[in-house]
Order: structure tokens, then C-alpha cells, then sequence
């Protein structure tokens, strides 16, 4: 569904990376939709939208279980010399 190179650096690090994939993505469905009748064009609209809307929740998730990730690491750096 997505590209591999999500799991790039750059897709968590660069926030207009993901902008210009959904951009990618709304010039692909446009470009397909040449012919198309308007509710063919109107549930292809929101296909891509839930793509992106994919594509968001997926970098979001990624940065919160960074973020958990670093945070238990300093809790545990913390109590290890505690616990022995």
C-alpha cells in the first residue's frame, strides 16, 4: 500500500516529505481520473484521502513509539544502578 521508504529516515526526520507523498498521491488519482464519471472521481477522492490520512496516523504513531522508546531507556539507565 505504501512505499518501502517509509521507513526511511527522512520520513520521520522531514515533515514536507510527507507532504510532497500525498501530493504524489493526489496527482496520481487526478491523472487516472481523466475519464471517470464524478462519483467514480468522488470515491477515488476519498480513497487517496484515506491514504493519506494513512500516511499521517502511520508517521505519528512512528514518532510516539520513538518517543516511548527513549523515555523507558532513561527510566531503565536510571534505575539499573538502583536495582543492582
Amino acid at each position: 500500500m505504501f512505499p518501502l521508504q517509509l521507513f526511511a529516515g527522512v520520513f520521520i526526520d522531514d515533515p514536507s516529505y510527507l507532504c510532497e507523498v500525498a501530493q504524489s498521491l493526489v496527482e496520481q488519482q487526478e491523472k487516472s481520473d481523466a475519464r471517470k464519471t464524478k462519483k467514480d472521481r468522488q470515491a477515488a477522492s476519498v480513497r487517496t484521502v484515506g491514504r493519506v490520512m494513512g500516511l499521517v496516523t502511520l508517521r505519528h504513531r512512528m514518532l510516539e513509539a520513538a518517543w516511548e522508546t527513549e523515555v523507558l531507556s532513561k527510566v531503565r539507565v536510571y534505575i539499573a544502578p538502583l536495582a543492582g
